[in-house]
């Protein structure tokens, strides 16, 4: 797409957005508006289905890591954009969720934990909180033997008090285990002997999820109690 073809479709496709919202867009379209203010010449068209079509969705898209992204046929510059991206995502949502105080209410933690996971893939998640319970910190740990070290580094590094971990499994595995409590146990005092409090442990699927907090399994959104 030349220069000026490829400034018109801009233009084109900004308005169509201005006329209508992100409703009436195509996935694709809605990352072309995003890659605009990281790629300012080039065709994000074909970028755009190219990534679209090797992830299956946007979501997909920003939930992938900057080393999938540039397997993809992404530049490392785009990669690293879309990553940041997602990072702002969360935060923004996260106060959203939050409430006046700025206190973290433990109720909307699932769902928005639900939102960073793969469905496909089995991961790990953390959460952190200082001594106010403000959010503070958010992302991926990259497998179970990684866990306690990954908050116990991260927790450091953010001057964390609390912490909360997920775990995403596949709809067909058990959500609470005997191996799983005592998991939670070790981990909790591991964290403990390094002043962290683990708030809470979150074993969840795409239908339900169980909280070690309240010892409940819960469907959909809401399985914990506020601190």
């Amino acid at each position: 797409m030349g220069g000026s073809q490829n400034a018109g479709h801009r233009n084109r496709l900004r308005h169509k957005f201005e006329l209508g919202g992100l409703e009436i867009l195509e996935e694709h379209e809605i990352l072309e508006l995003l890659l605009f203010y990281c790629i300012p010449r080039r065709d994000t068209n074909k970028i755009a289905h190219d990534l679209i079509n090797k992830f299956g969705s946007l979501t997909n898209v920003l939930n992938a890591d900057k080393d999938e992204l540039t397997a993809a046929g992404a530049s490392e510059k785009t990669s690293e954009y879309l990553c940041d991206l997602k990072n702002i995502f969360e935060l923004y949502y996260a106060s959203r969720c939050s409430n006046e105080a700025k206190y973290i209410n433990l109720e909307i933690l699932p769902d928005l934990i639900y939102r960073s996971f793969d469905e496909d893939k089995f991961a790990y998640y953390m959460i952190l909180l200082n001594s106010r319970h403000k959010l503070i910190y958010s992302g991926k740990i990259k497998d179970k033997e990684s866990v306690a070290s990954s908050v116990v580094a991260m927790s450091g590094m953010y001057k964390a008090v609390y912490a909360v971990v997920a775990e995403y499994r596949k709809a067909s595995e058990c959500l609470c285990n005997s191996s799983d409590k005592e998991f939670v146990n070790g981990l909790s005092n591991n964290l403990k002997s390094v002043n962290i409090r683990l708030v809470d442990y979150i074993i969840m699927n795409k239908n339900e999820c169980y909280s070690f907090r309240n010892g409940q399994t819960q469907r959909k959104k809401v399985c914990c109690k506020p601190l």
